[in-house]
């Protein structure tokens, strides 16, 4: 029995996905109802799009696990390895393929929306998310200690959450 990361079967591609604060998006949504315009449909999204890589990057920092390997087929797989499979399973597509937002009406009004999310910004984000009132990760009820780096999340200024 093989021991150590996860593995995943990623298939190829460079899927993207399209991460945006949520007090961004809420400012964009004011500013664009405050601006007297005929365009009635407004995709409230970031100009720069998030590699899903970094998001399992992230993931696995705030979960103090290591990185994943990424395999172009499952032979070799232990049984948790065929489970994450499994769970990926409906969200493979967005694996291979960058998503792609329509921003014009938006950007036309009031400029872009380019906020990148690097992996280290994602893992605050995600941390925010799944941390307990004491700072513990709570994953399935099992605490798990933050890395040093991460526990004044709870502590310092919040970190507001991302949509997708």
């Amino acid at each position: 029995m093989r021991r150590g990361p996860l593995a995943y079967s990623w298939d190829g591609g460079d899927g993207s996905t399209n991460y945006i604060p949520v007090d961004a998006a809420a400012r964009a949504a004011v500013q664009v109802t405050l601006t007297d315009t005929a365009t009635s449909v407004y995709h409230l999204t970031n100009a720069h799009s998030t590699p899903l890589r970094d998001t399992f990057r992230a993931l696995t920092q705030i979960l103090e696990i290591p990185e994943a390997v990424i395999h172009d087929g499952v032979e070799g797989f232990t049984d948790a390895d065929h489970f994450l499979n499994h769970k990926i399973g409906v969200y493979r597509p967005y694996l291979r393929c960058a998503k792609e937002s329509e921003q014009t009406n938006v950007a036309r009004l009031i400029g872009p929306v380019d906020l990148p999310v690097d992996v280290t910004v994602l893992a605050a984000h995600l941390a925010w998310y799944v941390q307990g009132p004491g700072g513990e990760i709570l994953a399935r009820s099992v605490p798990c200690r933050l890395s040093s780096s991460t526990t004044s999340l709870r502590g310092g200024p919040a970190v507001p959450p991302l949509v997708a």
